[in-house]
């Protein structure tokens, strides 16, 4: 398997006005245009679009334009997954991080003697509670259906 490839994310607008997603290099901005793939080793086209196409006659068309194009990257045009046709990109948009994204920083671990202190806060505060709750009256009483029940009275 190999490693992770960084690329970078676009909203693309095709020339039918839907909307789609493309990836390019990092560093490829709009302006700069398709890069081509200098091969020297090319296979002839009907070779290509006999494994690329199998018959779909969208397929054939995109593999063409690839290949009379030099192989551009990104590709100019791109499957729109509304139409289902070809269709070429009119406008992009960057999506996503602009740069490398930084390593968050690990947080540094609370002192031994920091937690020891919280701890015995929280315990002096949950005996203070405890002791104001044993000092609270409990009433009896009977609801509609004449079980007894014990609540605190109401403060007001």
């Amino acid at each position: 398997m190999r490693g992770a490839r960084e690329y970078a994310g676009w909203d693309v607008v095709l020339s039918c006005g839907h909307f789609t997603q493309e990836h390019t290099e990092p560093g490829w901005k709009p302006d700069d245009g398709p890069v081509h793939r200098k091969s020297k080793k090319r296979l002839p086209l009907n070779q290509v679009l006999e494994e690329i196409a199998k018959g779909d006659p969208d397929e054939e068309a995109y593999g063409r334009g690839m290949y009379a194009e030099k192989h551009p990257d990104p590709a100019p045009f791109t499957r729109c997954r509304t139409c289902a046709r070809i269709r070429t990109i009119t406008a992009y948009q960057r999506v996503g991080w602009l740069a490398k994204r930084t390593q968050p920083v690990k947080a540094q671990p609370v002192p031994r003697k920091t937690l020891e202190r919280r701890l015995q806060k929280l315990e002096n505060e949950a005996a203070r509670l405890a002791e104001y709750a044993s000092s609270i009256p409990i009433i009896d009483s009977t609801n509609a259906c004449g079980d007894i029940v014990r609540s605190p009275p109401r403060r007001r």
